[in-house]
């Protein structure tokens, strides 16, 4: 059995964002329970939070860790992750600041 409840809405804005000789196509928003980065062309996405850059940095770290695509089809090492990492987490969290906040009328249950 499947079921659909919406959410709420979210604001968000696409970037191309080069980082290290890569292109990243990153779509970066706001939902309602926080922030968010998807990266289609590289097969990741992460939650993110508004000014965390150590909790963004994090997260996109895990999400690169976890894409087959940029471990395996790539081959980045540990130590370009983290650089790659954290060149992401400040533009993205930079970025989220001209981003609006979804309004939202949504109570969570």
């Amino acid at each position: 059995m499947s079921s659909i409840s919406e959410r709420g809405q979210f604001n968000g804005a696409e970037y191309s964002i080069e980082v290290r000789g890569c292109t990243y196509d990153c779509i970066i928003g706001h939902r309602t329970r926080g922030a968010f980065l998807a990266v289609p062309n590289w097969l990741l996405s992460a939650d993110l939070e508004n000014r965390n850059i150590r909790y963004n940095k994090a997260n996109i770290c895990e999400a690169i860790k976890g894409s087959k695509h940029m471990t395996e089809f790539c081959g980045f090492k540990e130590n370009e992750i983290d650089l790659i990492s954290q060149d992401l987490a400040e533009i993205v969290t930079d970025l989220l600041k001209n981003i609006p906040l979804p309004e939202t009328d949504y109570e969570e249950t």
